[in-house]
């Protein structure tokens, strides 16, 4: 199970009661910071406000539409976007996208895994990615407007699929089959399944061996 950037491991036993629990840390993407320079009347808040682990900074672009990245070392499946917005500016993200590419100006190679259709909530929102890709880069693009007023961005990829549990081994669970009560539902995008409006956590399981 997912919680908050963390997966639980449960050990079941032959009945299928839950025997322990364990939590480990979702792998986070990390790299180089790139996208817009500068910052709104030289203010200070730069693109390495995305990025620096503090929720209650934020950046704030010198023009309406800016972005901001990570250029990865190697390329990467990327399963899970989590975010925080702006305080008090929330709307202005409606409409920006989370976007993946192999080329660092991301005009090729690549497309849109998440468009925000709604207003954040406030902290953290996480949302899964419909993508089965890997991408060396990876972005928030703001809407017209919206001055890249984001205050936190974090890329995460998952654990492996399996298709059943048995007996005496341990499974790393993400959630399955449950609709996420997600602020910015995906639309059809590039890289989202066609006709998709909702967004449900894929059923994870790492097999281990007792």
């Amino acid at each position: 199970l997912t919680v908050d950037g963390q997966q639980f491991d449960f050990v079941l036993d032959a009945d299928g009661n839950v025997q322990s629990a364990t939590a480990t840390p979702l792998p986070k993407l990390t790299g180089s910071v790139i996208g817009t320079t500068g910052s709104s009347g030289n203010s200070g808040n730069t693109r390495a406000k995305c990025f620096d682990g503090d929720p209650n900074s934020f950046f704030d672009a010198p023009r309406e539409r800016a972005w901001c990245g990570l250029a990865l070392s190697s390329a990467q499946a990327v399963n899970y976007v989590r975010f925080v917005a702006r305080a008090d500016y929330r709307d202005r993200m409606i409409g920006g996208r989370f976007q993946g590419s192999d080329v660092a100006n991301f005009s090729s190679g690549g497309g849109t895994l998440h468009t925000i259709t709604t207003k954040p909530h406030e902290g953290w929102n996480w949302v899964p990615l419909p993508n089965a890709r890997s991408f060396r880069y990876l972005r928030y693009l703001s809407p017209t407007g919206g001055w890249c007023n984001v205050s936190e961005i974090e890329f995460y990829n998952n654990g492996v699929i399996a298709s059943a549990l048995t007996d005496g081994e341990s499974a790393v669970v993400e959630v399955g089959d449950h609709p996420v009560d997600d602020p910015g539902a995906s639309e059809p995008d590039a890289l989202a399944p066609a006709g998709a409006n909702r967004l449900f956590l894929p059923l994870v399981v790492q097999m281990n061996n007792q």
